[in-house]
């Protein structure tokens, strides 16, 4: 038999697990105690910063009146919380700059400066939160972005834009309590010494903030003002732009090109501009001169082309071609060339009033048709079940919309024929990216207006597509009227065919020596101050009028101007603000420790 000595392995075990116990003890107390710690500075840090929005808004309230010369001086306690942030006067930051720009192209610089002021600012920061007073309102930063807590000293209404800008100085360290004083106050808009006088037509005002609180600023601009935002994160800038129009509303030409940087040129032979006025009767009855033509840009007439009426120009006038002809008044301001025959006077004008863009508008229709239209309605037409898609036109087919609102990605018009019907009312059709009427084979696409509505193309020109252009070769085009194909109202009434589109569009209606191309209608896409769209009309007819940035007629290029257009009213942007008058002033405080 084999004895075994008595071992403590039992009792080793015992210890073992006693030191695991106290160990897991020790460890959750200290997880306890730093998610404790974590929620208590965190809880700390929330009141810290809730203390400050309201000590930082009680303060606006107080020095803004001061700043606003609604009271002489005011004694301010922070009362901030007793917590890890601190509080100081930051004199440098942040900055707002209000350009003005002058549409008609006549001042000299075009865009003046009106005010280039740092704002400055009290902030109270903790970590990467901070509250900060500027500007006369308060905003809040996360690191992550700011929101507005308390709205800043900007109005906007009725047309009228007030900018008192407080600008916040003094002391870079200062202690609870606090003395605000005026420091003077500067006028710079209205400034009849520059220039810059109420009331405010044909220009645009825009408005930059630059700083940490740029992303709130942005916000309230959309919030509380109908001005067009944007906003640029690398430089930390958020702007609104705000226009005033021109007086007159109609389209005063038939060829209206508005891009300072875009000139109109009559290039090909046989280009030709006269007018006619469908409330009398179609062209062929009420046929005339006061083909009128104008450009905010240059005009130049370099080929043997005629312009039966008057040009006018918010540059250079250069009739180039010993052939060309203007029949009424050359109107200039800059200066004129003359190599061919102007009938009439040359005199010097002050500058042509530009259109501004519809951006906006094309986009907020078109997102309004295509959430809500009938094209259930219309898809009960086998033809046009592929609108969701893109209507396709093809050669042989007739497709018809009647009254009633309609969303296409794309429209092509291929040889078949696309009928308005607008004997029950207007029609309305949203097109995301181009609309083309084309030659594929023998037969020329065809778009037809009938009864006595208007329709009312909003075209997106978000895509493009590819058209063959005789004598250009292949263009990239959203808008394209091609080759023996034609976009026709009844009695050449040009006022009840619309196509609306952005200052980007690249349109071309072409024919061919054989087959033109015709038009009637109005093609709006305003270009504003900036090149980027195009329009090209060669071997066409063109029943109404153009407008848009840059305009070129090549060979046999017609434009027959329905002087109805003069008395129509022009569709606008409808978040665009309509400025009319300006206020702006620079309003100095000194925050210093009482």
């Amino acid at each position: 038999m084999r004895h075994h000595e008595p071992t403590n392995d039992r009792a080793q075990s015992e210890v073992l697990g006693v030191a695991l116990l106290l160990g897991i003890a020790v460890v959750g107390a200290v997880a306890v105690a730093s998610v404790g710690y974590g929620a208590l500075q965190s809880d700390r840090e929330a009141v810290g910063m809730a203390g400050a929005e309201r000590s930082l808004s009680q303060f606006d309230a107080r020095s803004s009146a001061v700043a606003l010369g609604r009271s002489d001086a005011a004694r301010v306690d922070f009362g901030l919380p007793d917590t890890e942030g601190t509080a100081s006067v930051r004199p440098n930051a942040g900055w707002m700059r209000i350009r003005y720009t002058d549409l008609t192209g006549m001042r000299d610089p075009n865009t003046v400066e009106v005010v280039n002021v740092t704002l400055g600012a009290v902030v109270y920061e903790q970590g990467e939160q901070t509250v900060g007073y500027q500007g006369g309102g308060v905003f809040r930063s996360t690191g992550n972005g700011s929101v507005v807590v308390s709205r800043p000293e900007f109005h906007y209404r009725d047309g009228t834009l007030t900018v008192p800008i407080v600008k916040t100085e003094g002391e870079r360290t200062v202690a609870s309590t606090v003395q605000v004083t005026p420091n003077g106050t500067t006028r710079v808009f209205p400034n009849a010494s520059r220039g810059l006088t109420n009331r405010v037509d044909n220009t645009t005002a825009v408005v930059t903030v630059h700083g940490r609180y740029y992303e709130a600023w942005a916000e309230f601009f959309r919030t509380y003002t109908p001005g067009i935002v944007t906003v640029d994160p690398s430089a930390r800038t958020a702007s609104v732009r705000f226009v005033s129009l021109p007086e007159g509303r109609g389209i005063q030409g038939g060829i209206v090109a508005t891009a300072e940087s875009g000139p109109l040129e009559l290039v090909g032979t046989g280009a030709y501009v006269d007018s006619y006025n469908s409330t009398q009767g179609p062209y062929s009855v009420t046929r005339s001169s006061n083909g009128t033509v104008k450009a905010v840009g240059n005009v130049t007439i370099s080929a043997d082309a005629t312009i039966d009426g008057t040009v006018e120009t918010g540059q250079w006038l250069r009739v180039e071609n010993p052939s060309a002809e203007v029949t009424g008044d050359g109107r200039y301001s800059v200066d004129y060339t003359n190599d061919g025959t102007i009938g009439g006077t040359v005199q010097r004008i002050d500058g042509v009033p530009t259109l501004l863009p519809i951006d906006p508008l094309v986009v907020d229709r078109l997102n309004d048709v295509r959430a809500s239209n009938d094209n259930a309605q219309a898809n009960a037409d086998p033809d046009v079940e592929r609108m969701r898609d893109g209507l396709v036109v093809s050669d042989g087919e007739s497709v018809t919309l009647e009254h009633g609102r309609y969303y296409a990605p794309s429209v092509d018009v291929s040889g078949g024929t696309l009928v308005f019907d607008t004997t029950d009312g207007n029609v309305t059709l949203g097109v995301e990216n181009w609309f083309t009427v084309r030659k594929p084979h023998g037969t020329g696409g065809s778009v037809e207006v009938r009864g006595d509505g208007v329709v009312r193309v909003y075209l997106a020109s978000r895509d493009e597509t590819t058209a063959s252009i005789t004598g250009q070769g292949n263009r990239e085009v959203n808008l394209f009227v091609g080759t023996g194909s034609a976009v026709t109202v009844e009695d050449d009434a040009a006022p009840q065919f619309w196509v609306l589109a952005p200052q980007t569009t690249e349109a071309a209606i072409a024919g061919s020596n054989s087959q033109s191309a015709t038009f009637q209608g109005i093609l709006f896409a305003p270009d504003g101050l900036h090149l980027d769209g195009h329009i090209y009309s060669k071997h066409a007819e063109v029943y109404g009028g153009l407008v848009g940035g840059q305009i070129t007629l090549g060979q046999n290029g017609r434009v027959h101007y329905d002087r109805q257009l003069n008395d129509v009213t022009l569709p606008s942007a409808s978040r665009i603000s309509e400025l009319e008058f300006a206020h702006v002033a620079v309003h100095r405080m000194n925050v210093t420790s009482a």
